[in-house]
């Protein structure tokens, strides 16, 4: 074996130019301990794993994928386990050794990091593709958690495919390796601190996924770049002067910005690429920290500084460790240029993040992640979302809204920095200090200025919690616009240690809410078909009934939007643009709603709301109307949307600004036919008496017959009376949820029943009706007997 793999060897480097001893002298520079003998004998043992296999890339042969891999890592000065694990991490997968060979020759720890980055066997997920790609991800987590030179080894892995993606013959394969890493594995780079991989990661993603906005903003670069260079240098060479003058060492020179992030700018600032004007970038290496700051103001004694573009990061360091000061000025020739003063140390952290403090300068690990580093807590918050019951389908979609979202900064009134992700509001924040300080929230204080929970926090936000004095627990429309793992986890925990049966009476709150917005009657109604669809959807839940439904709304393991969708929208998209579906066959769904409210209501605010979603959803006509004896304002407005989704999301959002009470959709049609049925109740008992009149004394109808005939009229006109009533009562629960006080509909069926009876008893009378007393006892007695016990069961069940 050592013969074959010392003529692979050879091979390899006369005609593949592969240099190992070269790496191996670059590993020595900053590793003194570095174990030549152990590295050299991990490469044997992978080129002979992967002898016979070859890369895309012009057929060279595999072993030369690892090598590259290790090579990146070198970079980053990783530790001796780490390249040896690099070098390995392809074989268990692609090749007939083991993990336990592996483990066996080279320790538990390296075999540990091969394990978590091999994918799970194709074979097994032969059928299901992408379950075995999100199994695999999940793998790589826990991995990551346990050791997180896993996720630098993946890393620098990906990088060197992304580096070989134009070798790939499918181009939808090609098209998804850099959609996947753009969404997934960039974010990771970020969050990790590592800005040289992310950035070259971000443009190799950026060229593959649209070429031509590349090529177009490379050009654009350039040639402003090109215009400016001379001015650029006029800069760089004034700076260093004044520098100098002060007795301030330091390195100055010019940085361009990846690409992509030149890219992403503009899709911020909605400008086209035409619109470019380019911030150059010139970055000052200091010594010390002092010199920073001394810096800074000598720079900005050259040049006028942007006020609305200083960032002290050094002060307020970002969640991936980030520390610099960033100060926008007016250069020569009023160029914009943007500073960027840092000593050598955060220099380097900030090229090589995590890995700059993770490993020392001879290559030694120096310590794991720490628990309070924010750039290892996105590794928690990724298996919190692992945990969650029936995640699969979605499991990608929440690590991209979550995970691996923007980080923002926020202060408490004390000055500590707590990280969040982007979009956080205020209940995060609450979570992030302690879940005590959750549960006890009742609004906060931002920026000196009174908010609810749901609004969204910025960067350098000054935030202030204001709580009760006993535990009151989480509401439940928290989960609505919570949006850390760490704040849905503990809202969930707290609804778990309901009583069951409060939890089923909140999960019928929430769903009945959904229902009343759908249009769908009420819950009671559900259907047994139904619930099967909903048990087969969330078959890890061990839905059997209704109840079972309502439990696990209860404790937010099931959306309800995700359960309205799954009961009678299954076809339809949650969330499709009005515009989109203007130019297609589908149809757009008007609808109605009512909101009732406080006369000083701010209004506005209701317009940012149907403006913030006027891709979703438009207003086509609005009534407002204020109602003197109630001192309300209830306002009615038609709009269009594109899918019941998007009118739930509208109604939620409008609950949600002070001074809005009720928020109902109303429903035309179902009124017309409400009224119709009255009338037609009114008229059935209003002929009631005209026939039983004509029985007695118009109607030539024998006298031993008109006993009987009397008593089936009389009492089959109670019994239609009676159920036309109910239908209506039913009908009201069902359709008009502004209407539904339980109590007092109950209260109006007796009253209007008792009403039937007494005219019943006053027809007897005054037209001396012959009728069986004791048939009219049972049936007066059988309806308020039903009654009564319509109203126990709806007061148990709380409908």
């Amino acid at each position: 074996m050592i013969t074959k793999a010392v003529k692979i060897l050879d091979i390899l480097e006369k005609k593949y130019k592969l240099n190992l001893d070269g790496l191996i002298e670059s590993i020595k520079s900053y590793n003194k301990d570095f174990n030549e003998h152990r590295f050299r004998e991990a490469f044997a043992f992978a080129a002979l794993a992967h002898d016979g296999q070859t890369r895309k890339q012009d057929n060279i042969p595999y072993i030369i994928h690892p090598f590259e891999t290790a090579k990146i890592l070198t970079q980053l000065h990783a530790d001796e386990t780490t390249l040896i694990a690099s070098l390995l991490h392809d074989v268990p997968e692609d090749t007939e050794f083991t993990l336990e060979q592996i483990e066996h020759k080279f320790g538990k720890q390296v075999s540990y990091m091969v394990e978590g980055i091999t994918k799970l066997s194709k074979v097994h997920y032969r059928h299901d593709m992408q379950q075995r790609e999100i199994e695999s991800m999940k793998k790589l987590f826990i991995h990551v958690a346990e050791d997180p030179r896993t996720m630098l080894i993946k890393l620098a892995d990906r990088l060197h495919n992304m580096r070989t993606l134009e070798y790939m013959d499918n181009p939808d394969k090609r098209l998804r390796k850099a959609r996947e890493t753009l969404e997934i594995f960039t974010p990771i780079a970020n969050l990790l601190g590592i800005k040289e991989l992310q950035a070259e990661l971000e443009d190799l993603c950026f060229i593959n996924l649209f070429p031509e906005d590349y090529t177009r903003v490379k050009e654009a670069v350039q040639k402003q770049r090109k215009i400016h260079a001379k001015d650029l240098e006029k800069m760089i060479l004034q700076t260093e002067a004044a520098l100098s003058a002060e007795k301030i060492d330091a390195i100055v020179y010019a940085y361009q910005e990846n690409l992509y992030q030149t890219y992403s700018r503009l899709k911020r600032e909605n400008r086209t690429i035409e619109d470019l004007e380019i911030t150059y970038q010139i970055n000052v290496i200091v010594h010390d920290l002092t010199s920073c700051y001394e810096a800074l103001g000598i720079i900005h004694g050259i040049y006028r500084p942007n006020p609305g573009k200083f960032k002290d990061y050094i002060s307020l360091p970002k969640a991936n460790g980030y520390q610099s000061i960033h100060s926008t000025v007016f250069g020569v020739k009023g160029i914009r240029a943007k500073y960027r003063i840092r000593t050598n140390q955060m220099h380097f952290e900030a090229q090589y993040g995590i890995a700059a403090s993770y490993f020392s300068e001879d290559g030694k690990k120096k310590k794991w992640f720490s628990a309070d580093d924010p750039r290892s807590q996105w590794v928690e918050e990724a298996l919190a979302i692992q945990k969650e019951p029936n995640v699969e389908a979605k499991y990608f979609d929440e690590l991209k809204n979550t995970v691996f979202q923007d980080r923002i900064t926020v202060l408490t009134p004390e000055g500590e920095a707590i990280d969040l992700q982007d979009q956080s509001t205020c209940i995060d924040f609450a979570y992030a200090i302690h879940t005590e300080v959750g549960n006890r929230s009742i609004r906060a204080i931002v920026n000196g200025n009174n908010v609810p929970l749901d609004y969204r926090l910025k960067k350098g936000d000054v935030v202030k919690i204001v709580t009760t004095d006993y535990s009151k627990g989480p509401s439940y429309e928290w989960l609505s616009f919570a949006k850390t793992p760490l704040a849905l986890k503990k809202i969930k925990e707290s609804f778990k240690r309901e009583s069951q049966p409060s939890k089923i009476q909140l999960g019928r709150k929430i769903l009945q809410k959904e229902y009343d917005r759908g249009g769908y009657g009420i819950v009671s109604n559900l259907s047994k078909w139904r619930i099967q669809k909903v048990a087969n959807q969330y078959s890890g839940l061990n839905i059997r009934n209704t109840e079972g439904i309502l439990i696990h709304l209860a404790e937010g393991s099931i959306s309800p939007l995700d359960l309205m969708n799954t009961l009678y929208h299954a076809e339809t998209p949650k969330s499709v643009s009005v515009e989109k579906i203007s130019h297609q066959s589908q149809k757009l769904i008007k609808f109605n709603i009512r909101l009732i409210c406080k006369p000083k209501t701010n209004l506005i605010k209701m317009a940012e709301v149907i403006q913030k979603h006027k891709d979703q959803v438009f207003l086509v006509s609005s009534l407002a109307k204020y109602h003197f004896f109630s001192k309300k304002l209830s306002i009615n407005s038609s709009m269009m949307a594109a899918s019941y989704s998007d009118i739930s999301m509208i109604c939620s959002e409008l609950e949600k600004i002070d001074g809005v009470e009720e928020v109902t959709r109303q429903f035309l049609g179902k009124k017309i036919l409400f009224l119709f049925g009255s009338i037609l109740t009114f008229l059935i008992w209003a002929m009631h008496p005209l026939v039983l009149n004509n029985i007695n004394s118009v109607w030539e109808i024998a006298p031993d017959q008109k006993p009987v005939l009397t008593n089936i009229v009389l009492f089959s006109g109670l019994f239609v009376l009676f159920g036309m009533i109910m239908l209506l009562k039913l009908y009201t629960e069902n359709s008009f949820p502004e209407l539904r006080d339980k109590h007092r509909l109950s209260q109006i069926t007796y009253i209007l029943n008792i009403f039937a009876l007494i005219t019943v008893f006053l027809e007897i009378y005054l037209l001396r009706l012959n009728v069986d007393l004791v048939l009219g006892l049972g049936t007066v007695t059988l309806i308020f007997a039903y009654l009564t016990g319509r109203f126990i069961f709806q007061k148990e069940k709380n409908i």
